[in-house]
């Protein structure tokens, strides 16, 4: 059920909040290389809602570097304002290249996360931030894979793998730092 209604919410978001710039582009001799069709449309939907969660990361793991009481967390933090940081160049030229405008803030479900945890009190803060990075690299792990497994461009195939496996190894760092807070529930 909660993968219907987040199915959902990013169809929404795509929808609503994305532009694909096939039509500026294939009249401009000044980008004479886009390609447009080398993305299925599954792919574009999810590069799309990929960039938002990408800005989301690096703005949390900000966020989480400043708020943060363990030291492992902190440590996590920066890693994922580095790694993200450098994915999310990468991402924006890959995009561009494929005629789609990358994203240049969080959607409004990525705001809404982002501003939830800037709320939340210090002494839940790394538990919430901790189960907020199981969640999203949970799924974006499945939906990584989904893009991989559809994806026609070798380019884009390859990059997508690689991606789906840092961010993997992202989920399981975080999955790491859970049970480093409860031991018992190892």
């Amino acid at each position: 059920m909660q993968l219907k209604i987040t199915l959902i919410i990013f169809l929404s978001i795509l929808i609503f909040g994305c532009t694909v710039k096939g039509q500026e582009n294939s009249s401009n001799p000044s980008n004479s290389n886009c390609n447009c069709d080398k993305i299925d449309p599954f792919g574009k939907w999810f590069l799309l809602i990929a960039g938002s969660a990408g800005i989301m990361e690096v703005e949390l793991g900000k966020l989480a570097s400043e708020r943060s009481s363990r030291a492992d967390v902190k440590e996590f933090a920066i890693m994922m304002v580095d790694e993200h940081t450098e994915i999310n160049k990468e991402y924006r030229e890959l995009l561009t290249k494929n005629c789609l405008t990358p994203p240049t803030k969080m959607f409004p479900d990525n705001q809404k996360l982002y501003d939830s945890l800037k709320a939340d009190q210090n002494n839940i803060f790394d538990r919430d931030y901790i189960q907020v990075m199981i969640n999203d690299h949970g799924m974006a792990v499945h939906w990584f894979e989904q893009a991989y497994q559809n994806a026609n461009d070798k380019e884009i195939k390859t990059w997508l793998g690689r991606m789906r496996d840092i961010v993997c190894n992202h989920y399981n760092m975080a999955v790491k730092l859970q049970e480093a807070e409860y031991p018992e529930c190892k």
